[in-house]
């Protein structure tokens, strides 16, 4: 299961409209949470499975002009490492990528004229975190698209 849903408003929150950035909250934090419920326990009586969060660089640090999004990915990696520790041995992977900043058109619009501060993300990066705890989980794409794995 791929968790790939995120969204976020650029600009200072405390300007912003408190409802849009309950909804980033919703989306980015309780949505994943909420799958990895569902679906992990589906997974766990069939030992094999995998669970893939997608966080950002922006989780390992605050952001400015979008302190939620990156304080909602943060969430995810922490979301992440916590499900791994439980259901390590269980049969079930549980992995993160962050990726950087990415060339679409939502990531081209981070900006904000009245402090004259411009945001505007364009390199084509990904992230892909691999902690050592994950080496161990070598094969768990095999497993969690139920393929045969020797």
């Amino acid at each position: 299961m791929i968790n790939n849903a995120g969204t976020g408003h650029p600009g200072l929150i405390l300007k912003s409209n408190l409802e849009d950035e309950k909804n980033v909250l919703r989306l980015n934090s309780i949505t994943p949470m909420e799958l990895a419920h569902y679906y992990g326990n589906q997974m766990i009586p069939k030992s094999r499975g995998g669970i893939i969060f997608v966080s950002s660089a922006m989780g390992y640090q605050g952001t400015p002009y979008m302190a939620n999004y990156s304080a909602s990915k943060a969430y995810t990696l922490t979301l992440r490492e916590s499900i791994y520790h439980e259901l390590k041995g269980r049969g079930v992977d549980v992995l993160v990528i962050s990726p950087g900043a990415t060339n679409i058109p939502a990531a081209n619009i981070v900006s904000n004229t009245n402090n004259n501060h411009q945001y505007r993300f364009t390199s084509y990066c990904c992230i892909v975190t691999i902690l050592p705890i994950d080496i161990a989980a070598s094969s768990w794409l095999g497993r969690a698209l139920n393929f045969e794995t020797k």
